[in-house]
Formats: C-alpha cells, sequence, structure tokens
C-alpha cells in the first residue's frame, strides 16, 4: 500500500519507446487506465506525493509488459517526437546504464577488499597526480640542463644498478620491520628526498644522486605490493592491480595538466615547482596510508619468524632459496616476463623525443596523448578486464603482449605529425601495457605460496633489475645512432614476452 519514490529511476534516465502508445503483446487491457505523461514531471520536483495520486486514479507510467526479460524505461522517451529520435535517446539510455552497472560493480567490488587494499587504492591517486607528469617531462627537463641523450640513458642505468642493490635487501628488510613499517620509511627517501634532489638539480651529478635515493623504492615495491595485496584472495587480486594500473593511467590526466604549465613558465621554473610541491604531498601521502593500514596477516608471522634471526643472516639465506626458486619452471618464466616488461620502461622513456623531434608533433598535442590513455585505459579495466576469467590470467598476459607488440609496431610507422593516428596508437599501447601488468601481478602472486612470496618478488625484480642494467644506455645509443632503433627492440621483446606467456601453460605451481 506504499508507493516507492522513482527519482533515482527516473534521474538514471529509464525510458519507453513506444512513448503513450499502447503495446500490443500487453498482458492485460491496458487500454481502461489513463497512461500518465512524465514528460513535465521530474526528480526532486515531483516525488512521491505526485505517484500516489497517479496509482489513486489509475493512472501509470507507460511500460513495456510484453517482455518480462526487458526492464521498462519510464522517462527518457516521453520527450522524444519520432520513433527515430527515441531510437537515438534509447541508445544514450543503454550507456548510461551500461556506465551505472560499471560504476556499481566497481565499488561493490572495491568495498569488499581487504582494509590494506582500499587504503592503499585510495592514497594512489596523489602518487599518480606527479610520479608520471615526473617521468614523463625528465627528458625534457633533463635537456633543458643540459644532458645529452646518453647522458640521459648514463642516469637511468645507474638508477636500475642501485635498485640491484637494494634489491637484495628488500626482502630481508620487509620481513624484519613489515610491510607497513617499510613502505613508509622507505618511500620517504625514493620519492620525497628524490624530489627535492630534483629540484635542486643542476648537473649530471645531481641526477645521479636523485637516481641513487630513487633506487630505494624497489625495497618499496616489494613491501608495497605485499602489504596492498597479501590479504586478498586470488579473485581479489586481479581487481586490486587493476584498480591500481588505471589509477597510475589517470595520472595521464596530470601531464596534459604539466604541460599547460611548463608552456607558460617555461621547462626549468615549472619542474622545479612541481618537485617542491610534489615532495610535500607525497610525504603527506605516505604518513596517511600508514595510519590507514596494519601489518598483513602473513607479514605478522614472518616478522616474529624472523625476529631472532641477525639481519646479514636473512640476506645470506636468500642464496639457497633463489637456487631453488630458479629451478622451478613457473619462476622462470615469470622472470624473463619481468625483465621484459621492465625493459621496455627504459626504451619507452626516449618515446616523448622520438614524437616530438621525429614525429613532429606539439607539445599539446604530446600533453595530450597521456590523458587520452587513461579514456582508452578505462574502457580495458572497467569493461573488459571484468569480463576475463581469472583461471585464463596466462591466456590474458599473452594477448595483451600481442597488443603491445601491434601498438609498438603502428608507432613506428605511423605517418609523420599525423594528430589521428598518434591518438589511435599512442592510448592504444599504454592501455595495453597497464592490462599486461596487471595480468603480469595478479598471475605471479596468485601463482607463489605465501610464505615464498616477498623472497621471490625480491628475487624476480632483482633478476629483472640485473639483465635490465646495460637496457637503459643502450636505448639511449640506438636513438642517437637511428631514433627508431629501440621501439623495433622494444617489438623484439614484446614477441619473446608473448612466447614466454603461452609456454606458462600447464607450469603454475600448486601452492600449499
Amino acid at each position: 500500500d506504499e508507493v516507492e519514490g522513482v527519482g533515482l529511476s527516473i534521474g538514471c534516465l529509464v525510458g519507453q519507446g513506444d512513448r503513450l502508445a499502447l503495446d500490443g503483446d500487453a498482458p492485460f487491457p491496458f487500454y481502461i487506465h489513463v497512461v500518465e505523461h512524465l514528460v513535465l514531471h521530474f526528480p526532486l520536483v515531483h516525488q512521491m506525493g505526485f505517484f500516489d495520486e497517479a496509482v489513486g486514479k489509475r493512472r501509470f507510467p507507460m511500460v513495456d509488459m510484453g517482455d518480462d526479460t526487458e526492464i521498462p524505461d519510464e522517462f527518457l522517451f516521453v520527450h522524444g517526437s519520432t520513433l527515430q529520435e527515441n531510437a537515438l535517446l534509447r541508445n544514450y539510455a543503454l550507456k548510461m546504464s551500461i556506465g551505472r552497472r560499471i560504476v556499481s560493480t566497481t565499488m561493490t567490488r572495491f568495498k569488499d577488499l581487504p582494509r590494506n587494499a582500499r587504503t592503499c587504492i585510495a592514497m594512489e591517486p596523489f602518487w599518480a597526480f606527479f610520479g608520471p607528469m615526473v617521468v614523463y617531462y625528465m627528458p625534457l627537463y633533463q635537456r633543458q640542463l643540459g644532458l645529452s641523450e646518453v647522458q640521459m640513458g648514463l642516469v637511468n642505468s645507474v638508477n636500475i644498478a642501485a635498485g640491484l642493490f637494494f634489491y637484495s635487501l628488500a626482502s630481508p628488510i620487509t620481513n624484519r620491520f613489515g610491510r607497513r613499517n617499510t613502505s613508509m620509511w622507505f618511500d620517504f627517501i625514493a620519492w620525497s628526498l628524490s624530489m627535492i634532489l630534483w629540484a635542486l638539480s643542476k648537473s649530471l651529478v645531481w641526477f645521479i644522486l636523485a637516481g641513487v635515493t630513487n633506487a630505494v623504492v624497489r625495497i618499496v615495491i616489494v613491501s608495497w605490493n605485499l602489504l596492498i595485496s597479501e590479504d586478498a584472495n586470488d579473485e581479489q587480486r586481479s581487481t586490486v592491480f587493476g584498480l591500481i594500473n588505471i589509477i597510475g593511467t589517470f595520472g595521464g590526466l596530470t601531464t596534459l595538466l604539466g604541460g599547460m604549465i611548463i608552456a607558460r613558465f617555461g621547462i626549468d621554473p615549472a619542474m622545479r615547482a612541481i618537485f617542491w610541491v610534489g615532495a610535500v604531498i607525497f610525504t603527506v601521502t605516505f604518513i596517511l596510508r600508514f595510519f590507514g593500514t596494519s601489518e598483513t596477516k602473513a607479514g605478522l608471522y614472518i616478522q616474529e619468524k624472523s625476529r631472532a634471526e641477525p639481519f646479514l643472516r636473512l640476506v645470506i639465506q636468500q642464496i639457497p632459496k633463489a637456487g631453488h626458486a630458479l629451478r622451478d619452471p613457473f619462476f622462470r618464466r615469470m622472470t624473463g616476463i619481468y625483465i621484459i616488461a621492465n625493459a621496455v620502461i627504459s626504451i619507452d622513456f626516449f618515446r616523448i623525443l622520438y614524437l616530438k623531434d621525429i614525429k613532429g608533433l606539439s607539445s599539446f598535442t604530446v600533453s595530450a596523448l597521456p590523458a587520452l590513455s587513461a579514456l582508452a585505459s578505462m574502457v580495458i579495466f572497467f569493461i573488459i578486464l571484468p569480463r576475463q576469467k581469472a583461471t585464463k590470467n596466462r591466456e590474458h598476459l599473452a594477448n595483451a603482449f600481442l597488443a603491445c607488440l601491434i601498438a609498438q609496431l603502428l608507432f613506428i610507422v605511423m605517418p609523420k605529425a599525423s594528430i589521428f593516428s598518434a591518438i589511435l596508437i599512442f592510448p592504444t599501447l599504454q592501455a595495453s601495457y597497464a592490462l599486461l601488468l596487471t595480468f603480469r601481478d595478479t598471475l605471479f602472486m596468485n601463482g607463489t605460496d605465501p610464505e615464498q612470496k616477498s623472497d621471490r618478488f625480491s628475487l624476480v625484480q632483482a633478476l629483472m633489475m640485473l639483465f635490465s642494467i646495460p637496457v637503459g644506455w643502450l636505448a639511449g645509443l640506438l636513438y642517437s645512432a637511428a631514433p627508431q632503433l629501440p621501439f623495433i627492440l622494444a617489438v623484439l621483446l614484446y614477441a619473446i614476452g608473448y612466447a614466454l606467456a603461452r609456454g606458462l601453460h600447464g607450469s603454475e605451481p600448486q601452492r600449499g
């Protein structure tokens, strides 16, 4: 005997294509009732009282009663004038309905995640605002201060070499001090301190020093990935890493803002201001994340287990554990995949120079491309990813490698000064790579025993850095010789990654 308010339903654009006409297959004689035209009634203006009156007068909003699998539409199409207009509006309403379902599903999945995952995901936009901007415009900043392409590659290689050293300490530090404490204190060094050094940089030496401090992030990569994923189950991890990666791609929107700031004030003063502000924001973010998380269950167990062990012994114990891991076919193939994915990052460092110097795109266009990449990633992570089965992560990873390969080829051969080609190819490549990282990390975490995750994740990252040390220098050398060469190398690496991912079938270990 109550009439439920339908303000939300009306506001969500629910409509009926036939407007005031009656359906011929109505299950009861609708024509004896007056059909209430809703064109003059709106949410928050005419609420439940109006509909009480409508029902009392035997008035009904027009609904399609002929198919019980359809959702009646009660608002949108009462404004239309023709069937053709209604068809267009119906398509729009369908898209809106899909969008609502996507947002609703995403929020439901987010709420179901463990507290640590929710907090880390909620804090990630603060890093994503500055991190991608810094990485994207760093080559221009370094060139402005007089560094050559080879010197830029040298800085990258120093960063990788230092990262290799810090990876050898990542597991012992993470196990001794806990995922939560390690993530906060070493993030201060890796990002807050590095941003200050970049803001003060005047020469190659400053960039090398900042490259070393930023390499401390390799410790945080281990601790933070465990903090965000250890308490999640296998099905939740694709959601965790998917949301993290899409937030990272939304950082592309900030590169557009960064480009506008640089165009207004110049590369040098603009980047120094970004570094100073970023240092403050990062520091606040790390503190908020610390108070919003707790140590993981596995972390508490391992921390208590390793508390009595001397720290040096924890470091040395990694050697026999590494030997055992390297005998595992799944671990070996995943190591190759991590090496390839990281090597491509060093190559892509020169992508912005390639777009400006070789393809002749304007600074504004180059700044806008990451923003478009964020939109492409939305399509993948909110529409495509939820439809993928977690049991087929190996196939999804192989397909992501293939998509990156094709997009990278198109990136090399795209016409000069073609904005349309850049808008089509660049976001596709970026979104495909983000998808590759999601399936890579999900597959590794799901396929590794909980007690071995810190050791093996640290080891795979260390091996990744070891084999990637010369890539930054090599990419700079190849770019100096011929700008297309580094990206041709990336195509070959994607092809190898595709083969490795396909070979993962049947090699994932059973966890105990």
